[in-house]
């Protein structure tokens, strides 16, 4: 069963409506007191202590990643003092619980998509739009060039993560205590490299419920004001059901290898999940990151997706802050099913979720947006994409400076396990 683990916002958005276009953070614990971390070969399990509905999927990826035809993953088994269950899942890479450097160099396929909607509006991160993103630049030279894919450094509070990827500093600060107990503070990364840029592709709908393009309410920073590409005040809605199958179709066109990790460019385009024609109802899907296991059930290849946002059309969220988002989710849930206690009331979720996906209890509007100022001058906005692991499972903090995110916006963990009703 398809599992699209999304960044979803709703009333965030600025009036969304049809148009003329719409034809369309105590003191640090000694290493010795942390709680039963341990790589863990065994399955994932439910809240209940059974299986994960997904089982088949892990235990495929697992197989694949063992005999390296698949993207590296390593296990970790945690019993949560919450509600005394023990949890097993699966990350990106190699263990950072163990004695020894563990690096992992992980070749990352960016693969640009231009989206037209029924009505014949196009957008395309590999065009120009001057008055958003600057003389020369494109979503696509922008996202190649940003903290994602290349090297920063980064500084969360008092401690250098490293010169290095927003992910990889992520991931080190997410397990700062155990690495320094295992001697890896200074050796353990996560790279996404290569970074290798695909051709741009094409999606085209050819219905509204497909596809639709609507009229934004206040201003636009596009001075484009004719004709149909990267057009000012419009954002282009896709249906989620209609974009995936053609996604999962461009991996194998691609020939991306499941050892590899393909990303998604979109630009100023969302999803809904449903029909994209008017009255318009769940949405925005701005990304989200998933699997082929439903394509290729013997081998799973791993991908995720993000709108580069021009800003000012959601609350909280500009140019690659999804694009942090998601890949963090990918690498720290790359199936969507690592199993917590449930959490809730924070962030995007305004209700109980019980799955690993860091970035949505600091989505908007609890997300501190970081901010990294590359070589080309342009000044990247990233999500904080925290809580770390600890703050999911309540366990004493292993994290950077004793902390549950990068940002230090949270002080507790997640508390007491989530009921529907706050």
């Amino acid at each position: 069963m398809k599992r699209f683990v999304m960044f979803l916002l709703c009333a965030a958005m600025l009036c969304l409506t049809a148009s003329a276009f719409a034809q369309d953070d105590q003191q640090l614990p000694d290493p010795s007191t942390l709680p039963a971390f341990t790589p863990a070969p065994g399955e994932p399990t439910s809240d209940d202590g059974g299986p994960s509905v997904a089982a088949g999927v892990v235990i495929t990826a697992k197989n694949g990643s063992a005999s390296g035809v698949s993207v590296p993953m390593w296990s970790y088994q945690v019993t949560s003092p919450v509600d005394g269950i023990t949890y097993t899942g699966v990350m990106i890479g190699r263990s950072p619980l163990v004695r020894g450097a563990r690096t992992t160099n992980i070749a990352v396929h960016v693969i640009p998509i231009k989206t037209q909607t029924a009505g014949g509006f196009v957008m395309d991160p590999t065009a120009q739009d001057a008055g958003c993103l600057g003389a020369g630049n494109t979503a696509m030279s922008l996202t190649l060039a940003g903290p994602n894919f290349q090297n920063h450094n980064w500084t969360f509070g008092p401690t250098f993560m490293g010169n290095t990827q927003y992910s990889d500093a992520t991931q080190r600060a997410n397990f700062w205590q155990p690495l320094g107990a295992n001697g890896g503070q200074a050796n353990y990364h996560t790279y996404l490299s290569p970074v290798i840029a695909e051709p741009l592709q094409s999606f085209v709908a050819t219905t509204a419920a497909q596809g639709t393009t609507y009229g934004l309410s206040g201003t636009s920073c596009s001075t484009i004001t004719s004709g149909a590409v990267n057009r000012s005040a419009v954002i282009n809605v896709l249906n989620i059901n209609t974009v995936d199958p053609f996604l999962e179709q461009t991996l194998v066109n691609l020939h991306i290898p499941a050892t590899d990790f393909a990303f998604f460019v979109f630009y100023n385009t969302v999803m809904t999940q449903g029909t994209a024609a008017s009255p318009l109802r769940n949405c925005c899907v701005l990304g989200y990151h998933s699997d082929n296991d439903d394509t290729s059930p013997n081998l799973i290849t791993t991908y995720g997706l993000a709108e580069f946002d021009r800003g000012g059309i959601f609350s909280g969220t500009q140019d690659t802050s999804v694009m942090a988002h998601e890949v963090q989710e990918w690498m720290d849930d790359p199936l969507g099913n690592n199993l917590v206690p449930a959490w809730g009331h924070i962030g995007q979720q305004s209700g109980c979720q019980n799955n690993l996906e860091e970035g949505d209890p600091l989505s908007p509007p609890e997300s501190s947006p970081l901010t990294a100022t590359m070589p080309n001058g342009f000044t990247y906005h990233v999500q904080d994409v925290g809580p770390y692991f600890s703050w999911f499972f309540r366990t004493p903090p292993i994290g950077v400076n004793g902390w549950y995110d990068n940002a230090h916006v949270l002080t507790t963990d997640a508390g007491p396990v989530c009921k529907t009703t706050p």
